[in-house]
């Protein structure tokens, strides 16, 4: 920010008691009206009007973000997109721990034929804590090929039961349609099964 000549107008919480969304510009900009407002998931939106000149003509105008257009479902959507491209790509999520205040902000993803050993949350970089881990990593010319599946003999799935229990359905899926619904319900399924069914490596036929 100091290098870039950068400010921060957001001085309130926008997802329980933590600041997690900024609103930054460089300091020959103005903001006007700044106002945290209605939630979209568990983040609260910032509604503010950016005030920039129009280099080209000697004239002054003002360009505002046109929040009552803004198309907020397509936002929500792109989040999903996330958790597609996971399940396509076979990817795994290793950290289960916050990296930034009480969230979890910062990912360590593998495609699961690889090892993660020592995985720890550290000290800190800025406002976020470091996460130091070993990847296991085999030379493709000289390594046999396995692949890793879940290992349901050593599932907990009384854990894992609990945990999907645990989450207020009613209120994650209020005002949701059907696909909204399903990808809420096929993530938390999906993180549920990572935190409790450990997967085994095997030998392909």
């Amino acid at each position: 920010m100091n290098t870039n000549s950068l400010q921060q107008h957001v001085n309130e919480p926008t997802r329980g008691n933590n600041n997690l969304d900024l609103v930054m510009t460089t300091t020959d900009l103005s903001i006007n009206g700044l106002e945290v407002t209605d939630k979209i998931g568990d983040h609260q939106m910032i509604d503010f009007s950016l005030e920039v000149q129009d280099p080209n003509t000697r004239t002054q105008h003002k360009q505002v973000l046109d929040y009552k257009r803004a198309n907020f479902e397509l936002m929500k959507y792109q989040g999903s997109k996330l958790i597609d491209l996971m399940n396509t790509n076979s990817l795994q999520q290793h950290g289960n721990e916050p990296t930034r205040g009480n969230n979890i902000l910062d990912l360590v993803m593998t495609t699961t034929d690889l090892s993660i050993n020592g995985l720890e949350v550290t000290d800190k970089i800025g406002d976020h804590q470091m996460i130091d881990f070993l990847l296991e990593v085999q030379d493709p010319n000289t390594r046999t090929q396995h692949k890793q599946v879940l290992d349901y003999k050593r599932a907990n799935f009384e854990l894992m039961k609990e945990e999907l229990g645990s989450y207020n359905y009613e209120v994650l899926m209020n005002n949701k349609n059907a696909e909204e619904c399903y990808m809420i319900l096929k993530d938390k399924t999906a993180t549920a099964t990572d935190h409790h069914i450990p997967r085994k490596r095997i030998r392909p036929n």
